[in-house]
């Protein structure tokens, strides 16, 4: 049985038009690789609707129009995974409207509270199970209401018993969408709850919601891929992210009683042409790989997440608070008093926004980390 993992897609940006026109916005080589599983697996970040956006949506808003139905089928992606934070984006009526589209065209999907809480793939006399949640952002789903997964760590223990005992799989797959966003490196909160799903008894886990690819690391008999980055996306806050624009899929191949072998093909998204292409460039894919894979060690991923949580909190962004525009006293030398009190207020700014990001839950990991960064090696990029 060979199953493809993808990352996150939203028919936002260039791709809204084109998904729409019903063009592939995928390269052939791609589309190719594709056809040739038995299973196809995206995150498909936004509703297909043409409902309103929920008025009290905040933040990016993300809708897709029906003919992304039409991307779907070209290219054989026959499963989504719905546990996530934008699934919500047009309410209810907007994921009803999803959920009927996909069941008109046997297009598997899982994640939400309307559906049993996994999913059995089964093929060449093989039996895998699929789990999803998502971290708590918008409404959720529960017994009463429509919505995302969110699972806590009994609930999902509970879940893999059930599954152990009852289904007879040949392989338990975890999806998590949910933590930070934009750091090639997990985040330690990250790299404890997968490595306990596979303490619990996952074989496989993958993460999603970072938007940018991460590693891939081996626990006792399990591999985690924590990050698959962005599939199709083009959102105007994205692109001045690192490594936003590039990821990877992961291809599995299963066979009765013999350990899963994975392959990795890496890809890169061309937002001018509105295309996703296959990466052909070796030199590039090293060292994409050399900089998300530092597991080797505690010592070795402690020190790569310092320094990624300094560049992501301080530098991955346009605005950056290092960089001075101040007047230049060989022009005026009356300016060192405006010069003192615009370094006194970027200072009071810093600290103000380290304390509201502290409390934040996606924020606080990279506050922890720059200021331990920080303290560490000097103010230094």
């Amino acid at each position: 049985m060979k199953i493809i993992f993808t990352g996150d897609l939203s028919a936002s940006g260039i791709f809204y038009s084109k998904i729409k026109n019903s063009e592939n916005v995928f390269s052939q080589e791609i589309t190719s690789f594709f056809n040739q599983a038995n299973f196809v697996h995206v995150n498909l970040e936004n509703p297909i609707t043409n409902q309103p956006f929920r008025k009290d949506k905040r933040g990016a808003a993300l809708r897709a129009p029906l003919e992304v139905v039409n991307l779907l089928q070209k290219n054989n992606i026959n499963i989504c995974l719905l546990a996530n934070n934008h699934i919500v984006d047009c309410g209810k009526a907007g994921l009803l409207d999803t959920i009927s589209i996909l069941n008109k065209n046997n297009i598997l999907y899982y994640g939400i509270s309307n559906k049993p809480k996994y999913i059995i793939l089964k093929k060449e006399n093989m039996r895998i199970a699929l789990i999803s949640s998502a971290h708590i952002e918008g409404p959720m789903g529960n017994e009463n209401r429509l919505g995302p997964y969110f699972l806590n760590n009994r609930r999902i223990k509970k879940i893999i018993e059930e599954i152990k005992k009852n289904e007879n799989v040949d392989s338990i797959i975890y999806n998590y969408h949910g933590g930070t966003e934009y750091n090639i490196i997990p985040e330690p909160q990250r790299r404890r709850f997968f490595k306990e799903l596979i303490n619990y008894g996952v074989d496989i886990v993958f993460g999603h919601h970072a938007h940018v690819p991460q590693g891939v690391e081996r626990h006792k008999n399990g591999i985690i891929f924590y990050g698959l980055g962005n599939l199709v996306f083009d959102l105007k806050s994205q692109k001045d992210k690192a490594y936003t624009n590039l990821s990877y899929f992961i291809e599995l191949n299963f066979k009765k009683n013999k350990p899963v072998e994975f392959m990795e093909h890496f890809y890169y998204i061309d937002y001018k042409m509105g295309r996703i292409i296959l990466l052909q460039d070796d030199s590039i894919k090293k060292r994409i790989k050399n900089k998300i894979q530092v597991f080797k060690d505690e010592e070795e991923y402690k020190q790569a997440w310092l320094e990624e949580s300094y560049r992501v909190y301080l530098f991955n962004r346009k605005i950056d608070f290092f960089s001075s525009n101040l007047p230049n006293n060989e022009i005026n030398k009356n300016n060192n008093k405006q010069k003192k009190r615009n370094i006194l207020n970027r200072i009071l700014s810093l600290i103000k926004r380290l304390s509201l990001d502290s409390i934040k839950s996606n924020k606080r990991p990279f506050v922890i980390g720059a200021i331990k960064r920080g303290l560490k090696y000097g103010v230094r990029r």
